[in-house]
C-alpha cells in the first residue's frame, strides 16, 4: 500500500494495533490532518474487530472514517460489527463468491 500511495502521490497512514515501545511510539504513523477523510484498507475481514480497532484509533487521531475496504469478506460478522460503529464494509469479493467460483471450476473440470 505504501508503495502505491507514494507512486500515486497520495497520502497514507498506518494504524497499528497498539503503540510500539520503540520508534515513535505512535498508534498512527504518518501525517493525518484533523477531519481528514480516511478509508481503512485490509486484506481479509472475518469478525471485523481489527478494522474496528483501526477505525477507532484513526477517529481518536481526528480522522473521519466511515468506510472499510477489504479484498475478501469471509462473511463471519465483520459487516455487522462495523455497522454498529457507523462504518460500511465494502469487499471486492466475498467468501460465498469465491466458493461459488471454485465449485463452478470443479464442475467444469469434471465434465
Amino acid at each position: 500500500m505504501a508503495v502505491t500511495a507514494t507512486e500515486l502521490g497520495r497520502p497514507y497512514v498506518i494504524a497499528r494495533k497498539q503503540a510500539k515501545e520503540y520508534g515513535t511510539g505512535n498508534r498512527i504513523e504518518g501525517r493525518l490532518d484533523a477531519g481528514e477523510e480516511v478509508v481503512v484498507l485490509e486484506d481479509i475481514a472475518t469478525t471485523g474487530q481489527s478494522a474496528v480497532d483501526a477505525v477507532e484509533a484513526l477517529r481518536e487521531a481526528g480522522a473521519t472514517v466511515d468506510r472499510v475496504l477489504v479484498v475478501v469478506d469471509r462473511e463471519e460478522g465483520a459487516a455487522e460489527l462495523l455497522a454498529e460503529h457507523d462504518v460500511e464494509l465494502e469487499a471486492l469479493l466475498t467468501a460465498t463468491e469465491l466458493l461459488a467460483e471454485r465449485d463452478a471450476e470443479e464442475e467444469t473440470a469434471e465434465s
